[in-house]
Order: C-alpha cells, then structure tokens, then sequence
C-alpha cells in the first residue's frame, strides 16, 4: 500500500521509537508499506529536523542520517498539478499534491487542517493509529 507521511509523523518517528508514528515508520522501513514524498516535504522534514528544539534531544549527524534513510526508502515524485483544499492552511495542500501524483491512498498525519478533510477524492487521511487499524484489517499479516 502507498502513503505520504506527513512531517509530524517523521518527526515524531525520529524522536521517539514508541508509538504509532514510529509503528508507522517501522512498516514503511520494513517494506510492509511504501511512502512517496516530493522535493518540499524533504525540504520541510530537513528544516524542522535541525531546529533547535529537535537537535536537543538527538545530534546533527543522527537528524541527518534520518533524513537519508527516508529519502532513500520513500519515491520521490514531482507533482504536476497544485490543490487548493486545506483553506485553514494552504502550505498542507502538498501532502494532497504528493499523493494524487503518487496514486497514494492514504495520508498519514497528527495535523488538523489535513485531518478535518477525512478524505479527498479517493484519497484517506488518517493518523498512525487509524493508519495501522486499516492496515491489521486488510492484511491480516500485520
């Protein structure tokens, strides 16, 4: 199955190994999922990963080896047509640019804005936690 994690969820994988963001992560580094990503979500994911506040609790060298490993386990697509569905907060239109390019079907985020949608054109937006329920139900597997 294809997703977009959004970049609270990476985040949130990369800073710690519990919890549904990191259950997430486990499947997409496992292969029991595939992620598809665009040049402005690494962008954004490598720009909140050296704030600060994140470089605290982890070292530089650790974000930026995080940030290879998604890079190299996610598909890198280039939208063709740019959304405007998330009024709230245009700058969360990409995660739907990423995939409708990408023919994903789900979108995996802890944000409102995206969440309050539920869905759009086909495509589900879920948390970690609904993520993996839908995953345990259609895979039996997992």
């Amino acid at each position: 199955m294809n997703v977009v994690l959004d970049t609270n969820i990476i985040i949130s994988a990369f800073l710690s190994s519990e919890g549904a963001p990191a259950e997430v992560f486990e499947l997409l580094i496992t292969g029991k999922i595939k992620n598809s990503t665009t040049q402005e979500i690494i962008q954004e994911v490598e720009d909140v990963i050296k704030r600060p506040y994140i470089l605290k609790r982890s070292s530089i060298q650790k974000s930026l080896d995080f940030l290879k490993l998604f890079q190299n386990i996610s598909e890198i697509v280039q939208p063709k047509k740019r959304h405007t569905v998330v009024k709230e907060d245009p700058d969360d239109d990409k995660f739907i640019d990423c995939a409708k390019e990408s023919g994903s079907k789900m979108i995996i985020t802890g944000d409102a804005h995206l969440l309050h949608l539920k869905e759009f054109e086909g495509i589900y937006i879920l948390t970690p936690r609904e993520c993996i329920q839908v995953l345990k139900t259609v895979k039996s597997h997992f």
